[in-house]
């Protein structure tokens, strides 16, 4: 039978109703008697008793009176002697003897109350005591029921006397003085509670604004918690790790509240039911004292409707209403070289390693070099949140990335890969986030965004190879912006990119020169392997010469047999200037090579798209020694 049901039997005519001291020995032990005159006798369950038995839980507030353990000593007779000694639990509480005054009880207990004042005991409470008339009452400094039954004796060295009580009365704070139990059947005793007595403390004690809150302690079971009604307003402190889908509340009444609250150890997770509204229908995690949430009953509903919670930065609670913050903050710092897989665990706490699974949100690179296999970062979307999200952080560590790769995943696969240029910077940063579950595919769907980190250090992060070839068009070019100066590599500039009427004036000005050096031993093969001077052209157009010079560095002997000197185009028959004394000329200078003035009727001389050469006509020379610079000077004719 619940306290609840038996209450309902108070003043019913049958059993009686018993009143205990704290312990809820009955009767009350010496030891929790005093000032407090418990009944001896249990009352009758009678309403003639309603009176009494409602007097005692009047004074039964919880908190009520003093919580201090007391004794008392009072003298019946003051001989001419000493008080050699207060023991209390064998502790003397004088400093030694006292002397006693003759025929006076009361000056008497009042030195002995004055001697136990001013002494401190080495052990045990200490007692401050005083005197009213022959009384000697003795306080202890420690709250609480540790001192209860603590035996005291006064010692006299003569005739003197005294009655005394051992040490009682200390309560622990928020407990009642009194205890109630109620036996309602006919054969219940008077003098003795038996075990068929059940506890109605809590329905019959008055509960005053002095009084503290009302806790209590239940476990989770089968995703229930059970505990009786003592009050309108209580705590609840749960254990058992459990989800919790439905509260009793034994003899709960309309508009009673509960809140419920963490042990500390163990974790709950409230959720809503047919039973528990919830804001939102949003769960709720009890993990301490400090997650609490209120509930009110709603008897029409027959329901626990939430009030309110508490308001805690703690990020599985956050997580519980549907945030993204991560539940075990800061960085993981890794040594990326040897490869391996980084997994984050959004949603989940443990101890982070690489390779293996990651519970903070961040991972910063610390160690640079040459990678030996590769390194995979995921995100595993067992626990993740929409919204989840978190960095990979280059840390400006130099990683050369060889045959092998960084690459970022989701569940799909590999959704992006480190560019080696930018792994070279160290100046990167990867960012995931979190997007959904794809039902489809059966696979967490990430983001990743993988990007230069611009900072004093990384001013110039577009390297070369970043660039496709080709990529940079003429619109994403500044005007006036390129300098021929310092820009562009001398010759670069072929003529066919010059306007037709730049190109035409150039031409027929003659403004085309060329240097081509033949040192000995090209000269001496100058027929089997001509000197190119011009390169073809392009279609449509052919080489024309307007002039040849020559330089001779004179070396002894002079070149023989085949001697005659042509500048001609390729598969052309006649030359376009030639000279057959050049190469037999003895002494050093600079000559003009002539024109060729005559061609003959069936003979080519000027050819489209021909390269032009410097030849020996008829063979290579048979000797000779001296070094030639050809200067040709031409012009470039479109046909």
């Amino acid at each position: 039978m619940s306290s609840a049901t038996a209450y309902t039997n108070l003043y019913n005519g049958s059993g009686m109703v018993y009143v205990t001291g704290p312990s809820g020995v009955f009767p009350a032990p010496d030891g929790e008697r005093n000032f407090y005159s418990y009944p001896d006798l249990a009352f009758m369950n009678v309403p003639e008793n309603a009176t009494g038995i409602k007097a005692w839980s009047i004074l039964n507030t919880p908190e009520n009176g003093s919580g201090y353990p007391m004794f008392i000593i009072t003298i019946t007779n003051a001989a001419a002697d000493n008080c050699t000694s207060v023991l209390v639990n064998g502790v003397g509480q004088t400093a030694g003897a006292v002397a006693m005054t003759v025929g006076n009880a009361t000056a008497s207990a009042a030195s002995i109350a004055a001697a136990i004042t001013s002494f401190v005991p080495g052990a045990g409470p200490n007692y401050r005591a005083v005197n009213i008339g022959a009384t000697i009452i003795g306080m202890s400094d420690t709250i609480g029921t540790g001192s209860n039954g603590d035996v005291v004796l006064p010692a006299f060295s003569g005739a003197s006397t005294a009655t005394y009580s051992d040490v009682g009365g200390g309560r622990d704070s928020g407990t009642s003085l009194v205890r109630f139990f109620i036996d309602a059947s006919a054969g219940a005793s008077e003098t003795v509670m038996s075990g068929a007595a059940i506890e109605i403390t809590e329905w019959l004690s008055y509960r005053g604004l002095q009084s503290g809150r009302l806790m209590v302690a239940a476990s989770v079971v089968a995703s229930a918690v059970s505990f009786e009604r003592s009050a309108n307003d209580m705590t609840v402190t749960l254990s058992n790790n459990a989800t919790l889908a439905n509260v009793v509340s034994i003899g709960a009444i309309n508009g009673d509240r509960i809140t419920l609250q963490g042990n500390g150890a163990d974790t709950q997770t409230l959720t809503a039911s047919a039973t528990i509204g919830l804001i939102d229908s949003v769960s709720y995690v009890l993990t301490s004292a400090a997650t609490k949430i209120t509930l009110e009953w709603d008897t029409t509903g027959s329901k626990w409707n939430e009030v309110s919670r508490a308001s805690v930065a703690d990020p599985t609670q956050i997580r519980a209403s549907g945030l993204p913050v991560p539940l075990q903050p800061g960085t993981l710092n890794i040594d990326p070289i040897a490869g391996g897989t980084a997994t984050f665990s959004p949603g989940s706490t443990g101890a982070s390693a690489f390779p293996g699974a990651v519970y903070e949100n961040n991972i910063t690179l610390v160690n640079g070099g040459a990678l030996a296999a590769n390194v995979n970062f995921i995100v595993d979307s067992t626990n993740a949140l929409p919204g989840d999200t978190g960095v990979v952080f280059g840390n400006r560590q130099v990683i050369t990335l060889g045959a092998n790769a960084i690459n970022f995943s989701d569940g799909t696969g590999v959704v992006a890969s480190l560019p080696s240029q930018l792994a070279l910077t160290g100046d990167w940063v990867a960012t995931w986030t979190y997007m959904y579950y794809d039902v489809v595919l059966l696979a967490g769907i990430v983001s990743w965004n993988v990007a230069p980190v611009f900072s004093t250090t990384n001013t110039q992060f577009l390297q070369t190879a970043m660039y496709q070839n080709l990529s940079v068009t003429g619109a994403k070019i500044a005007d006036a912006t390129i300098d021929g100066a310092t820009k562009l590599i001398d010759d670069s500039v072929d003529e066919v990119k010059l306007d037709a009427l730049v190109r035409a004036k150039l031409n027929v000005q003659g403004r085309n020169l060329v240097k081509v050096s033949v040192p000995t031993i090209e000269m001496l093969a100058l027929n089997t392997t001509r000197k190119l001077a011009v390169a073809a052209p392009g279609v449509g157009k052919a080489v024309v010469t307007t002039g040849v010079y020559a330089a001779i560095t004179y070396i002894a002997p002079v070149y023989a047999t085949f001697t005659n000197l042509q500048i001609i185009s390729d598969t052309a028959t006649a030359p376009q200037a030639e000279s057959s004394l050049i190469l037999v000329k003895t002494t050093n200078g600079i000559v003009i090579i002539p024109l060729t003035a005559v061609v003959g009727a069936g003979e080519t001389q000027i050819i489209e798209n021909e390269a032009l050469y410097i030849t020996t006509e008829g063979g290579d020379s048979t000797a000779g020694a001296s070094n030639f610079a050809f200067y040709v000077e031409y012009m470039i004719v479109d046909l």
